[in-house]
């Protein structure tokens, strides 16, 4: 997924799997109630989702492409740390 894909994605719902998948690893959020759970994630999600749409309507298509990059170097670190783990997870049998 390039960094133009990846703010869509996030407009469109994306955000509720990446708050999803931050927030399970902290000690934190589980020790609160469902309730409380349920309004921070919709704070979280709606906070990320309107900021993605605000860079993409707002920022220059010249900063997004200097951006680019970036994000893909970290993009690819996240990806192999999946891979990894995988892979520590079979060769461990």
């Amino acid at each position: 997924m390039t960094f133009s894909e990846f703010l869509p994605w996030l407009i469109a719902g994306g955000s509720i799997v990446a708050v999803s998948w931050l927030f399970e690893r902290f000690a934190w959020f589980q020790n609160v109630s469902s309730t409380a759970r349920e309004n921070i994630m919709f704070v979280s999600c709606a906070a990320l989702s309107c900021a993605a749409y605000a860079v993409q309507t707002f920022v220059p298509v010249v900063t997004l492409d200097l951006l680019a990059p970036w994000f893909g170097i970290i993009a690819g670190i996240f990806a192999l740390i999946f891979v990894s783990k995988g892979f520590h997870a079979i060769d461990k049998k």
